[in-house]
Parts: C-alpha cells; sequence; structure tokens
C-alpha cells in the first residue's frame, strides 16, 4: 500500500474515533457530548468514512475504482481533491463547533483532534513526494484455477459419505405425553 494512502487511511480513522470523544463537557457536573451527538460529528464521521474509502478503494486515474492493485499508487488528482475537502470540511465544522461551544466553557477535546484529523487530510495530498513509496502489506488474493474439461478427480482427503440406512417411517407414540406428576406431600 502507498504511503500516502496509508496515511490518509489512519487519519480517517483517527477522525471516526473523534466523533466518539467528548466534543462538549459540563465541568462541573461531569455530563459530557461525544461528537456523534451533535450535527458536526456526523459530518466529521461521514466525511472521515469517505476517506478511508478513498485511500483503500479509489482508482489511479486510468484504472477502475475498487481495484485492489491501486493500492501501491500513490493517490490521483481527484482523490487528492477528495482529501482536501473532506480536510477542509472536517476543520470548519470543527472551528464552528468550537467557537459555539468555547464562549460557554463546555468545549472536549474531541474538538481539537477533529481540528487536527481536518489539517492533516489538507496537508496529505502535498506530502506524496515526501512520503514516498509503497508499504508492504500482503493482501492474500484468492487464488482461482478455471475449471478442466473431462473428469476431475476428488480432492486429497474425500471421502464419499457413508450409506445411510433407509428412514423409517414415523410412528405416533401408544399413549399421549403426561407431564410429571410433582410428589404428593
Amino acid at each position: 500500500m502507498h504511503k500516502q494512502r496509508l496515511v490518509l487511511a489512519i487519519v480517517g480513522a483517527v477522525g471516526i474515533i473523534t466523533t466518539f470523544l467528548p466534543w462538549m463537557t459540563v465541568s462541573g457536573y461531569g455530563l459530557s457530548a461525544s461528537g456523534i451527538q451533535t450535527w458536526g460529528g456526523w459530518i466529521t464521521f461521514l466525511l472521515s468514512a469517505g476517506a478511508i474509502v478513498v485511500a483503500l478503494f479509489l482508482g489511479n486515474g486510468d484504472q477502475p475504482p475498487f481495484d485492489l492493485n491501486n493500492r501501491n499508487k500513490n493517490l490521483d488528482k481527484t482523490s487528492k481533491f477528495a482529501a482536501l475537502g473532506a480536510g477542509v470540511v472536517i476543520a470548519l465544522v470543527a472551528l464552528l463547533v468550537l467557537f459555539q461551544t468555547i464562549s460557554w466553557g463546555l468545549t472536549g477535546f474531541g474538538v481539537y483532534l477533529a481540528i487536527l484529523v481536518g489539517i492533516a487530510m489538507i496537508a496529505i495530498p502535498f506530502l506524496g513526494g515526501v512520503l514516498g513509496g509503497a508499504v508492504d502489506i500482503p493482501i492474500p488474493q484468492a487464488q482461482q484455477q478455471p475449471p478442466q474439461p473431462g473428469y476431475q478427480a476428488p480432492a486429497p482427503g474425500y471421502a464419499p459419505p457413508a450409506a445411510q440406512p433407509p428412514a423409517q417411517p414415523y410412528e405416533p407414540p401408544a399413549q399421549p405425553y403426561q407431564p410429571p406428576q410433582p410428589p404428593q406431600a
């Protein structure tokens, strides 16, 4: 996986985690509200999930999207703009929530982390050359072989099922079921 995509996926995961951290707290009462309980948290959650999809699955210009071979290439122009746009919106939404809550002294640390996530997403498209090449993360690929014409020998260790005796016809019991009686005292 290319380091630029890996960093974007990690930042997106941190963005999702920040939505479950406190964005607003009431100091004297021990009350808090996580980001997912606010409109800004939902926006951050969705855009962070979108950044992960961009990092892991979007194509690289000449190849189709959802092609797993794209992971070893850096982000293409469309993916960079998607990451940049998500970062700008996350940072602005978190700043707006910060400005709404800071006047009452209710700001939780999740808002500050969401601002940092937004700034990191803004920076990632510009760090392609700095981050360098691919990181070798083995991804198992299913190896399928085309069917061969003619007889196919059974797989090693295969044993045909044992012959089953014919099923006996159902016969109802001679007497209807009687539940057990409690002991007499």
